[in-house]
């Protein structure tokens, strides 16, 4: 992980990202449109990723080895009425591979 990655926090009003300045950035939970995830190939690491969109085409991309991720994953869960396990098949995909989308806004 690296160091200058930001914290991620999951609570109420929806999901936030405080980067090493402190400025915090994010997406409420009624703005989220979409939520999918996938793996990229980083070269030298496979790197697992959520995605929630905005309505807009913006997104917030949110990295497995930002801490916090596991905390957001559960609330996530909670949220949407997803499995616990609902992540592992991103874990499971190849780089490269489409996008997993879990749930999008109807």
């Amino acid at each position: 992980m690296a160091s200058d990655a930001p914290t991620l926090i999951a609570d109420d009003n929806g999901v936030w990202c405080t980067d090493v300045n402190g400025n915090r950035f994010g997406i409420d939970w009624l703005e989220i449109h979409a939520i999918s995830g996938a793996q990229l190939d980083c070269f030298t690491e496979h790197r697992c990723y959520i995605e929630l969109d905005f309505e807009n085409g913006h997104f917030l991309e949110l990295y497995d080895d930002w801490p916090g991720f596991d905390a957001c994953l559960s609330a996530i869960a909670s949220r949407f009425w997803f499995a616990d396990d609902w992540f592992s098949p991103v874990t499971a995909m190849a780089p490269g591979d489409a996008p997993i989308v879990f749930w999008r806004r109807s």
